[in-house]
């Protein structure tokens, strides 16, 4: 899966990064709540690393947010006019190019609304996507906000500290018998896969290099989440 789009080809979180993931399993991207509760694509709560402008996410809205332009990333100059794409634009690119969207909520779960997490449920069922997407967080909060509405739709606990087996399983009970482990590969044990293992769950490594494919795989890992978008097993 791509992380953040091709972002080794163009600028991340953007509808070209989208684009040029295509081949890919699927393309993984952030979002957070505008001013005006619009869900939108960044990777940052405020717009200062990737933009030409200013400001915290939350204090400006979707329309504020258009009027500035990328101006920062992997091969910027070759695009131009790029702005931070909504959710509905990454869904669009994600169904046309056959990539599945792996969500991540970046958003404080104590900010979002049952509303706002509908609008989210809602943005990938318009797509046609719900059946082939996946939400994921490192907030376990905004996970059961989305599994307490919806007990179907797919997620995926983020976990970037040392894998307690025993506190993995009680997380991912509390997001119901389907939710997968999305963790960071130097995080990864025997244990933990085990565990998994037994419980049935999806487990997803991020982020791993082409060199190391085939370790994991051997693991027998689910899904790699990468920053190279070209590569070869062979």
């Amino acid at each position: 899966m791509a992380h953040r789009g091709a972002s080794n080809l163009a600028p991340e979180n953007s509808i070209p990064a989208f684009q040029l993931a295509k081949g890919s399993y699927g393309a993984e991207t952030d979002i957070w709540l505008t001013k005006d509760k619009q869900w939108v694509v960044s990777h940052d709560g405020t717009i200062d690393r990737m933009t030409n402008g200013h400001g915290a996410i939350k204090d400006l809205t979707l329309a504020q947010i258009k009027q500035y332009h990328i101006d920062s990333g992997v091969n910027v100059g070759k695009y131009q006019s790029l702005t931070l794409p909504t959710l509905k634009e990454y869904l669009t690119e994600m169904s046309n190019n056959n990539l599945r969207p792996i969500i991540e909520i970046k958003q404080p779960a104590s900010q979002m609304s049952d509303g706002d997490v509908q609008n989210l449920i809602a943005a990938v069922k318009n797509a046609g996507l719900y059946n082939n997407s996946t939400i994921i967080s490192l907030q376990c909060e905004a996970l059961k906000h989305v599994y307490a509405l919806d007990k179907k739709i797919s997620l995926e606990l983020l976990w970037d500290s040392a894998s307690d087996p025993v506190q993995l399983s009680e997380k991912l009970n509390e997001l119901g018998p389907k939710a997968g482990l999305d963790i960071s590969g130097k995080k990864l044990t025997s244990q933990t896969i085990q565990a998994l293992r037994q419980q049935g769950r999806r487990l997803n490594v991020w982020t791993i290099s082409p060199s190391e494919f085939p370790y994991y795989i051997g693991l027998g890992v689910d899904e790699i989440t990468t920053d190279a978008n070209s590569f070869s097993l062979n």
